[in-house]
């Protein structure tokens, strides 16, 4: 699973297998970043955003695919705490895995990150109406 077009418009995301390989001699060809400095560029994003430990946050669901390019920066896992936050990574998916509505033969991890960030959602939008607060987002909404 994967987002191949976005407002009608094809993306350079694909739904086959993809590689760190592949992402690093994209950014060399499209955007002149040599593939042996992607990694120092990476980390330097990672300390500057706070790495795969940002401070501060709470009721935080991180989810990737192991193929996406952009798991390379993302966050794909997460020490227990009390703040809930959590993160998953679907072993054989690409971008916006489990975003999408379920459908027949999607990559394994899909539905386990689909039903779960369902559950988070409607939990912490609970949670916030029985403190009083306003619910902004209890729902994901899902590409079809």
């Amino acid at each position: 699973q994967t987002a191949t077009s976005v407002f009608g418009k094809a993306t350079m995301y694909t739904r086959g297998a993809s590689s760190r390989s592949m992402w690093e001699q994209m950014c060399e060809q499209v955007f002149g970043i040599e593939a042996t400095s992607v990694s120092a560029r990476i980390a330097h994003t990672n300390k500057y955003y706070g790495a795969k430990d940002p401070k501060g946050i709470s009721q935080v669901f991180f989810t990737n695919g192991a193929l996406d390019a952009w798991s390379l920066l993302g966050v794909t896992e997460y020490p227990s705490n009390s703040r809930e936050v959590y993160a998953e990574v679907a072993p054989l998916g690409s971008h916006c895995v489990g975003l999408y509505a379920p459908r027949e033969g999607e990559v394994p991890g899909a539905t386990a990150i689909r039903t779960r960030a369902l559950q988070l959602f409607q939990r912490w939008g609970r949670m916030m109406q029985e403190n009083g607060g306003e619910v902004i987002h209890t729902a994901v909404h899902f590409i079809v």
